[in-house]
């Protein structure tokens, strides 16, 4: 049996799998000094282990250790383990200074093509591994997802200083930037500004792309939009 598990920093995250009886077939312990966490969670089409979130300083996965002494804000994690729960490949994305800003990954899952597509938002910048950095625009907080007609888009919520006044769900084209859809609730005002939080999504199906997507506003209603 495995023993018990003792955190090593201050939070740390991990990864179990249990067999048909809910016995523990194995564990794995995501920590280091500072924190880690495990957000989300997906299984390719050999049913290797998909995992994303965030860290502080570093995390290790089998041989690959990511970050530093100098990543003192939260970055991004994508791992890959197979059934047995060993580390395939671990890679970083995030603020390439790895101390602006906290980046965090949100969600992930798998297209028919074993294709991995995880989710997140970012503060001040971002690189999601193309070595161009994104700049966020105010405080407005983005995540990346496949739609049901196949294209790969961003959804950003207006932000909280936005000058519209209403809170507002944008769903952006990856590929051209071209904007796809303005979802607008007509809820605020110019003199009673109003303001759209990230989104988070939900692929009810199980089909690998988006169905439903909930935001709040900055008058504390919560937003369920149907995209499928």
């Amino acid at each position: 049996p495995n023993p018990p598990l003792s955190a090593v920093g201050s939070q740390d995250g991990y990864v179990a799998k249990l067999d048909p009886t809910g016995a523990l077939a194995w564990i794995v312990q995501i920590g280091d000094l500072n924190d880690q966490l495990s957000i989300g969670i997906a299984l390719d089409s050999t049913n290797n282990v998909i995992l994303t979130s965030y860290f502080k300083n570093s995390v290790t996965f089998g041989a690959t250790t990511l970050g530093g002494p100098g990543n003192d804000s939260y970055q991004i994690f994508v791992a890959k383990l197979d059934n047995d729960g060993n580390a395939l490949w671990a890679r970083q994305f995030g603020d390439p200074a790895g101390s602006l800003a906290d980046q965090l990954g949100n969600a992930v899952t798998v297209d028919a093509s074993d294709n991995i597509i995880f989710a997140g938002q970012f503060a001040t910048q971002v690189d999601l591994g193309t070595g161009i950095t994104i700049p966020a625009k105010g405080t407005t907080d983005a995540f990346i997802a496949k739609l049901n007609n196949g294209k790969i888009a961003v959804l950003v919520g207006n932000g909280y200083n936005g000058s519209s006044g209403t809170a507002s769900l944008y769903i952006i084209d990856l590929d051209t930037g071209a904007l796809i859809r303005k979802i607008d609730t007509l809820v605020g005002a110019a003199g009673d500004p109003n303001g759209m939080a990230s989104p988070r999504g939900w692929d009810s199906d199980g089909n690998g792309t988006l169905d439903i997507v909930y935001a709040g506003d900055r008058f504390g209603n919560v937003w369920k939009f149907d995209l499928s």
